[in-house]
């Protein structure tokens, strides 16, 4: 009897050394059940059924598992020593499922971010070339202190497209200056001049000589009197303004962004206007604007701007010729300094001229 005892205590004792020491048996997948319905992240297996399977071939990963089970049980609530980790943060040596469970602070996926990412456009060939072009004009007019040119010009107003005319266009450069004659033509012998380094930006304006002497004024560049007349101020004139706005034109295409804008180069062409080879780039606007300007072939200083509108009419035409550097009448000191090239004004029409360019320059 004695004897029959000691060999059923033996066989428990065997039975739970088995449940123990065997981590694939019976016992040990019950366990493994209650573990997983009772983990605080569900949806989250303690041990992946690959890791089970490999366990039982090789004894080496029967003790990894092992320590992996006693890592699932301190995560799972049972008291342990480690230090406390957050809920959101899985303790060392457990991996959990990456789709059901990705990391909070993981990098998006480059696949996603191709897919969701709004890629720039690629820039347009021409868009280089025509760099190179703004940037030549820009360096050879910046070997200029000054430089004069001759410009015919017409532009629409409001609705009403004012009548061409000849302008003697002079500028000097640093400090900016600029002097508008007008040799020929109905407002022959007028002159506009301005300084960008004169206090309060003020324009004057010598008007043409008529039978009724009219007398010096200054204005503001932006005065409605002035603003009648032209689509510009006096500060937008001289060819570096039109690689300015050039330049202003590329930066979207450049950046894969045009805006809607569609720009175009044609090399080498010979306007009838000008006369000699040019470069021709062609601006179309998203609001349907055409621009052309053509660019020297040599120095690729602007010769010729023109813009129509949507539907054809023209907006305005510029075209430069007879271009002159550093002048020497333009190195005088008298150049584009309105008293002692007109001289100060006198008499009851200057006083009242006085008066009234005062006026509308605080407008």
């Amino acid at each position: 009897m004695e004897r029959t005892v000691t060999k059923a205590l033996d066989r428990l004792v065997l039975a739970v050394l088995m449940l123990v020491l065997v981590p694939n048996g019976p016992g040990c997948s019950r366990m493994r059940t209650y573990r997983a319905q009772n983990s605080p992240l569900p949806g989250l297996p303690l041990l992946g059924r690959a890791n089970r399977v490999s366990a039982a071939a090789s004894p080496a990963l029967a003790k990894a598992e092992r320590s992996q089970n006693r890592a699932n049980v301190a995560w799972s609530g049972m008291p342990n020593t480690a230090p406390a980790l957050s809920r959101l943060d899985p303790p060392p040596g457990l991996n959990p499922d990456p789709i059901a469970h990705p990391p909070l602070s993981a990098k998006r996926d480059s696949r996603q971010v191709a897919a969701t990412d709004p890629k720039p456009t690629a820039a347009d060939p021409a868009v280089a070339r025509v760099r190179a072009l703004v940037q030549m004009g820009r360096e050879n007019l910046g070997k200029m202190h000054s430089y004069q040119v001759a410009m015919t010009r017409q532009e629409r107003v409001g609705d009403s497209l004012l009548p061409s005319e000849d302008v003697l266009l002079s500028i000097r450069r640093e400090p900016r200056a600029i002097r508008l004659e007008w040799p020929t033509g109905s407002h022959k012998g007028r002159e506009v001049l301005y300084s960008a380094d004169e206090p309060g930006g003020l324009m004057h304006i010598n008007m043409a000589d008529s039978v009724i002497p009219i007398p010096k004024m200054t204005l503001a560049t932006d005065s409605p009197l002035v603003m009648k007349n032209s689509r510009h101020p006096i500060t937008e004139a001289g060819l570096d303004a039109i690689l300015d706005r050039l330049d202003e034109t590329l930066k979207p295409h450049e950046a894969g962004n045009p805006l809607g804008e569609r720009l175009a180069l044609d090399a080498t062409v010979n306007p009838p206007e000008i006369g000699r080879p040019c470069n021709k780039v062609t601006r179309v606007t998203a609001s349907g604007e055409t621009w052309t300007i053509y660019l020297d072939a040599v120095t690729s200083i602007p010769t010729f701007v023109q813009a129509t509108s949507p539907r054809g009419e023209l907006l305005e035409r510029y075209v430069f010729r007879n271009f002159a550097a550093d002048p020497p009448a333009l190195a005088d000191a008298a150049a584009f300094d309105p008293e002692r090239r007109w001289g100060s004004p006198r008499g009851l029409f200057g006083r009242l001229a006085q008066g009234a360019s005062a006026s509308n320059a605080t407008r």
